[in-house]
C-alpha cells in the first residue's frame, strides 16, 4: 500500500495511510532506521460501539503549501466526524497529532480513543523495552539510542490525561476491542503497546484531543522534549505551518502563471523534496516501506545519480541552499579510486547492493553504474551555474571533481571511442548503456570546465568528451531503424584482453547492439551530446512517445518493451510495461523543448496533466502507474517523480515566456462550444495566448489550450471552475442555453442566471483580477421594431430603417450619427434582453464593490463560424456584425490593459464598424477603428 501522506523535517519522517494510520517512522535519517517497519498504528474508537478507523470513510489531505496534513474520517453509524491535524515540527523531532472529534448525534455522550505503538526500534524485531513512566503518564520504547515516547492530552488539559495503558508481546488488539487494556507497566522484547484518552462530548459539538511521539536517542533528551510539546503544541503547529509557508516563498518565479493544479502539483513536490532530504545531505530515492514485500529491500537509499537529479533540479527552483550538503556528501563517499558505489545509506555508510564483482566467467568488474560518479560532477557545475558559487568549485576541485574526472577518462574504451560497460540505469544489465555513455559525456565535459574555473588544466577531459561526441556516438546509430541504440551488450572477452583490462573491467570492443526503445535515450539531448535536429534523436523520441504507451486508455510512457519490474499482465505487446512518472514526463520536456509557439506546449502540458491525475489524491507521486486502473505502483512518494515534475514545470513556464513574451495572459471562457467562444479562443490561441474553455459539449480544440466539461448550475463542477481560475487573468463568461432562453422565446430561464452568478462567485473567491460578461445588443434594442420578434422591415421608423435596410445606401446613418445606439441605455428588447441587463448591473456592482479590477460587460452583435458580413436571409446582419478580429483584437486588449490605470467597469457595444450600424462603436480598449 503507497503512502497518502509523508511528513519530514530532514531528521524525523513519519508517513501515514489513506487510513491515517502511521506506517513509517525514521529517526535520525531520513530513509533510515525505520523505527515501525510498515507495522499498523491503529486507531479504535469506543462510542455508542466500537471501530476501528480503518473501517471509517477516510479522507487524507495536506493542508495548502505546507507539510502539514488536515484530514476527516467519519463513522456515519455511529454519528462521530474526526478533524485530523497531523505534522512533524519543522525543527524538533517530534510527530504532533490534533484531533477534533465532533459528536453529530442531539445527546451527549463518552467517546474513548485508543492508540496503538507496534515499534521495530532498529528495525530489528527484538531486544525492545517498553514501559509507563509515572511521571509524565506516557508510554516509552526504547532500545540502546533509540527513544520514542507516546502521549496525550485534552486540549485545555496536561500530561497525564490518559486514561487507559497497556503493554503486549503479541497484538493488543483484541484487548483494544474490549475496551480493557492490560494496565502492564513494563515488558522486553518485541513489545507493542495501547494508550487510551476519554472525551465528555455535548450534542452536536465537538472537542479536541492531542496525540504526539516525541524522538531522541536518549531518556532525557524525550522527556525534556515531552515538556515543551505539554507546554507548546499550538505554537509548534503554528510555527510549523509558518515554516513551509516561507519555505515555499523561495519557489522560482514563474509557476504562478501555470494552471492551478499544475502549480499546486509543482508546490506539493517541493514540499516532498524536501521531506526525504536529510539535513546531511542525503537525498533519499523514497522511503515508502511497503515496498519491502516486493523485493525484501526499501528504497530509503542515496542513489548519487538520484541526488545528482534532485540537486540540479533544487537548484534552478531556488533552493541551492537545501542541496548544498549534497556534494559533501558525496566528497564524504567517493571511492579512493574516483567512483561512486551503487548506493549508501544516509548515515554515509555503503547501502546494499546487487551488483557483482565478477562477471560470468569470474572476471574482475567494478559493481558502479558510471552515470553515478558522472551526474555529481555535471550538477556540480550547475549548481554552480545557478549560484555563481566558485568557492564550491575551489572545495571540491581535489577532493571530488579530479578524482571523478580522473576515473572517467581512464575507464575507456578506446576501440569504440566510449566508456566502458557498467550497469545500467535500472540496474539490471552490465553493458555500455546509452543514457551512461550521454551522462559520461556531460561529467567530462563540466569537469573540464571546471578545471578551467579554478585555474587547472581540465583539456584532456574535454577532450575525452569531444571523441565521444564526434566518435563514440557514431556507434550507438542503428542503421536499421536510424535510431538511437538502448546500448551495446558486453562482448565476450578473450583471456589476453581480460587480462589487460583486469583492474577496470572488460572491453566491449564485439558487442552487440540493443536496438530497443528506452525512455532514458532522452538525456542524449538533455546532457547535450545531441541537438533537437538530430534526425536519429527525433526518430528516438518520436518512438519512445508511440512504442511504450500502453494500449489500455490510461497513458503514460513506460521504461522500455518487456518492464518485469511491479508487472501487471505478460502482455507487452499491447503493454510494453507500468507507465512511470519519470519517463512519461521526460516525453513532456522534450516536447517542450522542441515547441515553437503555446499551441506545439499544449501537447506537453497534456503530460503534466496526466502526472497529476495519477498522483494520490494527496499530491505524492508514486513511481508507477498501474496501465488498467491508474492506482499508483511500486512506492509512494518517490523523490525522482516529484523532481521531474518540478523540472518539467520549470522548463514549460520559461519555454512558454520565450514564445509569447511577457505580456502572456491567460483567460478562461465558459460557454466554449459556442460560436463566441470558439472565434474568441482561436485568435487568442494563435496570437500566444493560453485559453481554457469550460462548456457543456465538446468543442473545436483548436480553439483552446485545455477544455473542461462542466456543468455550471451544479455545485460540485463550480467547486472545480473556482480550481481552475486559481491562476487565470480573466474569465470571459458567455454559458446561456439559448433554446430555453433567447431573445425570440418571450420567457426566461433561471437557470442562465444561475450560471451567471455561479462563475461571478467563483472569479470573486480565486481572485480573478478581470470579469468581462458576454451580454447582448437585445439590452438596448427595445424602442426598435426591427430587432423585436413580431417585428418586420415595414414597420421599422425612420432613420433606423435605412440604417439597417442592405438594400438602402445607409444615408440617414450618415447624417445623423447621433442615432447611434448608446450602450449605456437600457431598452431590453424580451425578457432574454431583461437577463442580460440584469448581468450587466451584476458586473457593475461587483467592481464597485472592490471584487474586480476591471469589469467589462459587451453587447454583442453578430458573430458568426464563418465570419461573414452578410448572411443569406438576414436583412439587418450587416449592421451588427462582430469580426472575429475585433472580437480578438478587443478581448487581447482587455488581457493586456494596466488594472491600475484602466480599473472600473466598462460596457459597450460589440459590432465592427459597419455600413449601415445604428450602434456605437466606442470601445476604450481598442478604439474607434
Amino acid at each position: 500500500m503507497v503512502r497518502h501522506l509523508s511528513l519530514g523535517n530532514g531528521s524525523l519522517l513519519v508517513n501515514l495511510d489513506d487510513s491515517l494510520r502511521l506506517r513509517d517512522l525514521y529517526f535520525p535519517y531520513a530513509g533510515q532506521e525505520n523505527h515501525v517497519q510498515g507495522r499498523k498504528h491503529r486507531i479504535g474508537v469506543q462510542a455508542n460501539g466500537f471501530s476501528w478507523i480503518e473501517n471509517w470513510d477516510t479522507n487524507p489531505e495536506y493542508k495548502q503549501d505546507t507539510i502539514l496534513g488536515e484530514s476527516k474520517a467519519r463513522n456515519e453509524m455511529e454519528g462521530l466526524e474526526m478533524t485530523f491535524r497531523d505534522t512533524v515540527e519543522c525543527e524538533k523531532n517530534v510527530f504532533l497529532r490534533e484531533i477534533e472529534v465532533r459528536n453529530e448525534e442531539d445527546y451527549g455522550r463518552e467517546v474513548e480513543i485508543f492508540f496503538h505503538q507496534d515499534f521495530d526500534l532498529y528495525g530489528t524485531g527484538m531486544a525492545d523495552t517498553c514501559f509507563y513512566h509515572p511521571d509524565h503518564s506516557g508510554m516509552i520504547h526504547y532500545k540502546k539510542n533509540r527513544y520514542v515516547m507516546a502521549e496525550v492530552k485534552h486540549q485545555n488539559g496536561q500530561c497525564g490525561d490518559l486514561e487507559q495503558y497497556g503493554i503486549y508481546r503479541d497484538s493488543p488488539s483484541g484487548e483494544i476491542e474490549s475496551g480493557n487494556l492490560n494496565g502492564n507497566s513494563i515488558a522486553q522484547g518485541n513489545v507493542q503497546s495501547a494508550i487510551s484518552i476519554k472525551v465528555q462530548i455535548g450534542a452536536n459539538s465537538s472537542e479536541k484531543i492531542y496525540y504526539w511521539l516525541n524522538t531522541g536517542k536518549d531518556l532525557d533528551s524525550v522527556l525534556q522534549l515531552n515538556e515543551e510539546v505539554d507546554e507548546r503544541i499550538e505554537d509548534f503547529f503554528e510555527q510549523t505551518e509558518m515554516c513551509w509557508r516561507g519555505f515555499i516563498g523561495e519557489t522560482a518565479a514563474g509557476i504562478d502563471k501555470l494552471d492551478h493544479h499544475i502549480t499546486e502539483q509543482f508546490k506539493r513536490s517541493v514540499l516532498v523534496v524536501r521531506g526525504q532530504t536529510n539535513d546531511n545531505g542525503a537525498i533519499t530515492a523514497a522511503n515508502d516501506s511497503s515496498n519491502l514485500e516486493y523485493n525484501q529491500d526499501k528504497y530509503g537509499y542515496m542513489w548519487p545519480r538520484d541526488g545528482a537529479l534532485v540537486a540540479e533540479v533544487m537548484t534552478e527552483a531556488g533552493y541551492p541552499d537545501l542541496v548544498k550538503p549534497f556534494f559533501d556528501f558525496c566528497e564524504d563517499v567517493i571511492h579512493s579510486d574516483g567512483y561512486m558505489m551503487h548506493k549508501y545509506n544516509p548515515d554515509k555508510s555503503l547501502g546494499s547492493s546487487w551488483h557483482s564483482w565478477i562477471d560470468e566467467e569470474g572476471n574482475k568488474r567494478l559493481p558502479i553504474q558510471e552515470d553515478e560518479t558522472a551526474l555529481v560532477i555535471w550538477a556540480l557545475k550547475r549548481y554552480y551555474e545557478e549560484t555563481d558559487n566558485k568557492e564550491i568549485l575551489e572545495e571540491k576541485w581535489s577532493s571530488l571533481v579530479e578524482p571523478a574526472a580522473e576515473f572517467m577518462h581512464e575507464y575507456f574504451d578506446e576501440e569504440l571511442s566510449l566508456p566502458r560497460p557498467s550497469y545500467d540505469l535500472w540496474e539490471e544489465k552490465h553493458y555500455i548503456s546509452t543514457f551512461t555513455v550521454a551522462g559520461v559525456y556531460a561529467g567530462l565535459k563540466a569537469a573540464g570546465e571546471i578545471a578551467d574555473e579554478v585555474g587547472e588544466d581540465g583539456q584532456k577531459y574535454l577532450d575525452r568528451a569531444e571523441e565521444i561526441k564526434k566518435d563514440g556516438l557514431e556507434n550507438l546509430k542503428s542503421e536499421e531503424t536510424k535510431r538511437y541504440v538502448r546500448g551495446i551488450e558486453d562482448a565476450s572477452s578473450s583471456e589476453e584482453e581480460a587480462a589487460q583490462s583486469s583492474s577496470l573491467g572488460e572491453n566491449a570492443a564485439d558487442g552487440e547492439k540493443l536496438d530497443e526503445v528506452s525512455a532514458p535515450l532522452f538525456f542524449l539531448e538533455r546532457f547535450g551530446l545531441v541537438d533537437e535536429d538530430d534526425e536519429y534523436f527525433r526518430n528516438t523520441m518520436n518512438a519512445i512517445q508511440h512504442d511504450l504507451s500502453p494500449d489500455t486508455g490510461i497513458g503514460g510512457i513506460a521504461r522500455y518493451k518487456g518492464d518485469y519490474y511491479h508487472n501487471v499482465t505478460d502482455d507487452f505487446d499491447r503493454v510494453p510495461g507500468n507507465p512511470w512518472i519519470i519517463c512519461t514526463l521526460w516525453v513532456a520536456q522534450h516536447l517542450i523543448e522542441t515547441a515553437e509557439n503555446v499551441k506545439d506546449l499544449k501537447e506537453a502540458k497534456e503530460y503534466m496533466h496526466w502526472t497529476c491525475e495519477n498522483s494520490l489524491e494527496t499530491g505524492l507521486l508514486p513511481e508507477q502507474v498501474d496501465p488498467f486502473t491508474g492506482d499508483g505502483k511500486s512506492v509512494s512518494p518517490l523523490t525522482w517523480s516529484h523532481t521531474t515534475f518540478i523540472e518539467t514545470a520549470l522548463k514549460y513556464s520559461e519555454k512558454k515566456e520565450e514564445v509569447t513574451g511577457s505580456e502572456t495572459k491567460r483567460i478562461l471562457i465558459t460557454g466554449a462550444e459556442g460560436t463566441v467562444g470558439e472565434a474568441a479562443g482561436r485568435y487568442l490561441v494563435n496570437h500566444g495566448y493560453e485559453v481554457i474553455g469550460v462548456g457543456l459539449q465538446q468543442c473545436d480544440e483548436a480553439c483552446y489550450t485545455k477544455i473542461h466539461m462542466l456543468d455550471l448550475t451544479d455545485d460540485e463542477n463550480i467547486d472545480k471552475l473556482r480550481d481552475l481560475m486559481g491562476d487565470v487573468d480573466a474569465v470571459f463568461h458567455l454559458a446561456w442555453n439559448t433554446q430555453q432562453e433567447n431573445f425570440d422565446t418571450g420567457k426566461k430561464w433561471e437557470g442562465n442566471m444561475e450560471m451567471f452568478e455561479n462563475t461571478l462567485e467563483a472569479s470573486k473567491e480565486a481572485g480573478v483580477p478581470i470579469f468581462i460578461n458576454g451580454s447582448s445588443i437585445h439590452a438596448g434594442t427595445g424602442n426598435i421594431p426591427a430587432y423585436t420578434a413580431e417585428a418586420s422591415l415595414e414597420d421599422t421608423p425612420e432613420p433606423y430603417r435605412s440604417s439597417i435596410d442592405p438594400e438602402d445606401g445607409y444615408e440617414m446613418r450618415k447624417q445623423d450619427p447621433g442615432k447611434l445606439l448608446d450602450p449605456r441605455s437600457e431598452e431590453p428588447d424580451s425578457p432574454y434582453g431583461e437577463s442580460k441587463v440584469e448581468t450587466e448591473h451584476r458586473t457593475r456592482e461587483s467592481v464597485e464593490n472592490g471584487d474586480f479590477d476591471i469589469g467589462v460587460s459587451i453587447r454583442i452583435g453578430g458573430v458568426n463560424p464563418d465570419d461573414k458580413k452578410e448572411l443569406e436571409g438576414e436583412p439587418y446582419y450587416s449592421g451588427l456584425y462582430w469580426s472575429h478580429r475585433d472580437l480578438g483584437r478587443t478581448l487581447e486588449n482587455i488581457l493586456k490593459a494596466d488594472t491600475e490605470k484602466m480599473q472600473g467597469y466598462y460596457q459597450f457595444y460589440g459590432v465592427s464598424d459597419n455600413e449601415g450600424r445604428i450602434f456605437s462603436i466606442e470601445n476604450p480598449f481598442i478604439g474607434n477603428s
